[in-house]
């Protein structure tokens, strides 16, 4: 009687177990793999991709921060230490996701992160290093975005001659790449194109020899601190100056001691909200070009979760449906080539900031 009541009781216990719902946040988790110049000469940027994606965690919904892990591991812009560092994060840390920042780490890892089929966010100027990637998404302002908006702004201000300088990094080269293909298109004259190391810093004789040329407007695609540096040596010749979203760097601007003003370049156009919490928080730094992207970043992969999308095929496949999220960076979707299309803006530089022009 005893063991007929004792079973009964455990198959009553199993009925009970078994009907009770499974919590979502027992099981979904995502644990994200971020690749960062943490060390090196583009730390600073570093330093605010990192701060902006916790600025994003601490405002998701409690029971969807609690199921986003962020493993951060450092690049120092290295490509064989970018590989080291996605393996640990794949071995050790099991991710489901990868962020990866910056040409060198991308072209590196994108071949691991496809075999392990890890549905990667890429920070990356050069489109073919992840075109017809199956699990890359490039967040990503490029280059064949900006250089239309650049040159019409270009032309509208009357310039046709202008000199480019560029510093020989997979970047900036590409920036420089595709506006001399759409300016050159478009009817503006390239009369000089002067590469610099991306760790030059005397630029007085390519200044000189740019300035000699007669150009109407300079167009540059320079690394910190390289950017600050060029504007006070190429000052004396009072040419205006062009370029793209990597002059968004409040550290060069106020390194420039005001050689930057007026400055104009195309970028996105950065949220005010994010600008203002991200400097209430962070010292009053302003964010470093591209933060807004690691922010948002955090907020779609936080969507994902709330969609109960719990690993990296299901976080693919809900990218794929992306057609509208509203950020850091505007309203936005993904495009069947996995392309972020963010809107892009002109903007220059004024009494020290930033401005939509």
């Amino acid at each position: 009687m005893n063991c007929g009541l004792s079973s009964l009781a455990a198959l009553i216990a199993a009925a009970v177990f078994v009907c009770l719902p499974v919590q979502a946040d027992e099981l979904c988790h995502l644990r994200l793999g971020v690749l960062l110049p943490l060390t090196g000469p583009a730390s600073t940027m570093g330093d605010h991709f990192r701060q902006s994606m916790e600025l994003a965690q601490s405002e998701l919904l409690p029971e969807i921060k609690e199921r986003l892990i962020l493993k951060f591991e450092d690049t120092a812009m290295n490509p064989a230490k970018a590989v080291s560092s996605i393996k640990s994060l794949i071995e050790q840390d099991q991710i489901d996701l990868a962020v990866v920042t910056f040409a060198e780490s991308v072209s590196a890892v994108m071949p691991i992160v496809e075999r392990r089929r890890i549905t990667t966010f890429t920070l990356t100027p050069i489109k073919s290093s992840v075109s017809g990637k199956k699990y890359s998404f490039r967040h990503w302002l490029g280059s064949e975005s900006m250089a239309p908006v650049l040159v019409k702004e270009i032309l509208k201000k009357g310039i046709r001659k202008v000199g480019i300088v560029f510093s020989e990094h997979p970047a900036m080269s590409d920036f420089a790449t595709q506006f001399k293909k759409v300016a050159m298109a478009s009817g503006v004259e390239i009369l000089i194109e002067s590469s610099v190391l991306p760790f030059d810093t005397d630029f007085r004789t390519t200044a000189a020899l740019i300035a000699s040329k007669k150009p109407q407007a300079i167009v540059y695609f320079l690394l910190p601190p390289q950017i600050s540096i060029f504007a006070k040596q190429v000052s004396q010749f009072k040419l205006p100056l062009y370029s793209f979203i990597n002059t968004e760097s409040l550290s060069e601007i106020q390194a420039a001691n005001g050689s930057l003003e007026g400055v104009t370049y195309a970028g996105t156009k950065l949220d005010p909200e994010f600008v203002s919490k991200f400097k209430r928080k962070f010292n009053g730094d302003y964010p470093e070009s591209y933060s807004g992207n690691l922010y948002d970043i955090v907020k779609i992969i936080g969507a994902a979760l709330k969609a109960n999308r719990c690993n990296s095929e299901e976080v693919h496949d809900f990218l794929e449906t992306l057609t509208s999220f509203s950020g850091a960076l505007g309203t936005y979707g993904v495009d069947r080539e996995h392309e972020f299309n963010f809107p892009v803006v002109l903007k220059t530089i004024s009494n020290g900031d930033f401005r939509d022009m």
